[in-house]
């Protein structure tokens, strides 16, 4: 793969991550101005030019949740192999080919035991697509489609907001297939 690509960086696991067991599990990769070894300028616009593979060069599913070229932000969903708490574990991020066609597929992220996974990016009044590929996309229903769309830990954020605090719930959702 390295071959195919201009640039790469390892992302090593982070050791206070606590898995038991092992497998394929979805992991988030957030990228900022921070990290030298990534540079916004260098990937295609949207991120369509990046792969990531294991630590045999197996090729990994991946899913663009967010990438920011000018607020140099990407976070990333990256289905990668995970053996307890092993933490000498790491993923390779490839970029920089000219043309490259998108590959971000949540569907592929996703596909293990997940009813459904749903990004709050989707914002507004209209439905918020379920990443799975399962089809239970949610419906808001009540909601204007005003409130803000603040940043969340990984991507954005719905928020809800209410006039009292007896009101526990201002958002009623409806999953649809």
């Amino acid at each position: 793969m390295g071959a195919l690509l201009h640039h790469h960086a390892q992302h090593q696991r982070n050791r206070r991550e606590r898995h038991h067991g092992a497998g394929r599990l979805p992991r988030a990769c957030k990228i900022d101005k921070r990290n030298p070894a990534f540079s916004f300028a260098q990937a295609l616009a949207g991120g369509l030019d990046i792969r990531f593979a294991s630590s045999t060069g197996t090729h990994l599913p991946y899913q663009i949740e967010r990438f920011d070229q000018a607020g140099q932000l990407a976070e990333i969903w990256v289905k990668a192999d995970v053996n307890a708490n092993d933490a000498t574990q790491f993923i390779t991020m490839y970029w920089g080919k000219a043309g490259a066609a998108d590959s971000s597929n949540g569907a592929g992220v996703f596909n293990n035991g997940f009813a459904g996974v749903w990004h709050m990016n989707d914002g507004g009044i209209g439905a918020r697509s379920d990443a799975t590929g399962n089809g239970f996309n949610l419906t808001p229903y009540n909601y204007s489609g005003t409130e803000s769309t603040p940043n969340g830990n990984i991507g954005k954020a719905d928020s809800l907001k209410g006039g009292s605090a007896e009101t526990l719930l201002f958002l009623t959702i409806s999953v649809t297939q």
